[in-house]
């Protein structure tokens, strides 16, 4: 059976995904008949582009598990687990044998396992909004020397190795002029924030020239704030 994200998570609960000759709605895994598209699709239901077997009648068991809203969610870092939380509303680092789920509290945590993830096979799902379901949209890494993870609904290929080397611009130009500086094409404000916090706005300038890559949004998703960034030894 192909491992999908949700196989993944669900294994990762103890919860058994059979297999079988039909295909999941959601994350197209092999599965059988015993949980009906009908039950999980709404008619208003908006992400068909982004679904691997729009023509399929049936759910696989992990796709279920991922995306119930009243669930047992262990967060990163707490010794209880939380009871009747939406899955969607988490990010989350998924192996064969853990699901953790992160707030915007841990985005120093999920930054340091996107530079150094876990043991293959591993799946990275980052949540901005908590309104959409995201685990079936992510890809299963079966090697770390390249990953590919989802940042809300997008895939976002890179090199750890890459990623760390841009977080350290991201986190000096957020210790200058924010994270909110990090979105969007940059201003003035942080060319005379740089100027201000650096005495040069050579950090300002590189950025504006990379800001639009993916590698660039990660990065800035994957940033903390100002003060954090301020104490950071290397800003």
């Amino acid at each position: 059976m192909k491992i999908t994200a949700p196989i993944l998570f669900a294994t990762a609960r103890g919860i058994a995904v059979p297999g079988g000759n039909e295909r999941c709605w959601y994350c197209g895994a092999a599965c059988d008949q015993s949980i009906s598209a009908d039950d999980w699709v709404k008619p208003t239901c908006t992400v068909r582009q982004y679904v691997a077997a729009p023509d399929s009648q049936y759910v696989c068991a992990g796709c279920a598990e991922a995306l119930s809203e009243r669930t047992t969610v262990q967060v990163f870092a707490e010794n209880q687990p939380r009871q009747n939380k939406r899955v969607r509303c988490f990010s989350w680092i998924i192996t064969r044998y853990s699901a953790i789920a992160y707030t915007k509290a841990h985005t120093s945590v999920l930054a340091d396992i996107c530079c150094r993830p876990p043991a293959t096979p591993f799946a990275i799902v980052l949540s901005d909004s908590g309104q959409r379901h995201l685990i079936y949209l992510a890809p299963v890494n079966h090697s770390a020397n390249v990953v590919s993870l989802v940042l809300e609904d997008e895939r976002i290929d890179y090199r750890p190795i890459d990623l760390a080397e841009r977080l350290k611009l991201t986190r000096r130009l957020a210790a200058a002029a924010g994270k909110p500086s990090l979105a969007g094409k940059p201003g003035l404000n942080l060319y005379l924030a740089c100027d201000k916090h650096f005495h040069s706005v050579e950090s300002a300038e590189q950025w504006a020239g990379i800001w639009s890559q993916p590698l660039s949004r990660l990065a800035a998703w994957l940033t903390p704030g100002k003060e954090e960034c301020r104490n950071d030894n290397n800003t």
